[in-house]
This record gives C-alpha cells, structure tokens and sequence, in this order.
C-alpha cells in the first residue's frame, strides 16, 4: 500500500474509534439519566406518595372502609381500596415511574364495580405534591361510586 492509502486507513480507523467511543459516552448518559429518574421519583414516592396515602389510608379505615397499600417496585407504588357500600366495590391507583416519558409519572386506575375498568395519565414530575395525590386518589374514589 502507497503511503496516501495507508494515511487514508488511519484516518477511518480513528474516526471508527472515536464514535465507537461516543457511543459508549451516550450510552453511559442514557443510563445516568434513566438512573437519575429513578432517584427522583424514589424521593417523591418518600416524601410525598407514601405520607399522603397512609394519611388517606388511616382516613377511610376510620370510616370502615379497607385499603392496602404496596410498594410493588422501587418505581410503583399501589394503593387497593375497598369502599363498604351494600355492595362493596373495589378499586385500585398505582403510581409508577414513567418508562416510556423520562421525568413524568404513570397514575394507573382499576375499578371493579359491575366489570373491570382500567384508565391511565402521565403527569411531570415536578406536578406531583400531596394535593395532586389526593385528587387522584378522589378520581379513584368517584369511579367507585
């Protein structure tokens, strides 16, 4: 090979090199972040998702009323309820790091009434405090009624 081809040569295998390298950098980003996400929402789901629930879990078993709640997952959280009417309907709200939206969060619903529905949203992070909380669980509630 002349001294031009072999030039040539290098130059590719370096820049071959050098993306081979940024995609190890994106791909250590790509992680960073997911794992940033994760970190977020288990301090929101300790300060906020977790107080706010058993506080409206200690509500509704005064009133007679059943509830569970689970952490299913560093990343969900679900809250069962049984409303006591005279025929007892069933529910359930999970709250669940969004993988699909880095930076929002996943408000499942079930009711079981006379059949099972299901309905979810995603919500921004930074929308989540105990009011938000409370009002989803009371679209929960509404839905068993």
């Amino acid at each position: 090979m002349d001294d031009v081809k072999r030039k040539e040569v290098r130059r590719l295998l370096v820049a071959l090199e050098a993306e081979k390298e940024q995609d190890r950098f994106r791909e250590r980003e790509a992680v960073l972040e997911k794992n940033r996400q994760i970190y977020r929402f288990q301090e929101i789901k300790k300060t906020i998702l977790l107080p706010t629930l058993r506080e409206f879990m200690i509500d509704l078993d005064r009133k007679g009323h059943l509830t569970r709640l689970q952490e299913l997952t560093p990343e969900k959280v679900r809250m069962d309820v049984q409303v006591q009417t005279q025929t007892p309907k069933r529910g359930a709200i999970e709250f669940s790091l969004d993988k699909a939206e880095p930076g929002t969060i996943k408000v499942s619903y079930g009711w079981v009434v006379k059949e099972a529905r299901f309905d979810h949203e995603s919500f921004p992070m930074d929308r989540v405090a105990s009011g938000f909380v409370i009002d989803r669980v009371l679209h929960l509630l509404r839905g068993l009624i």
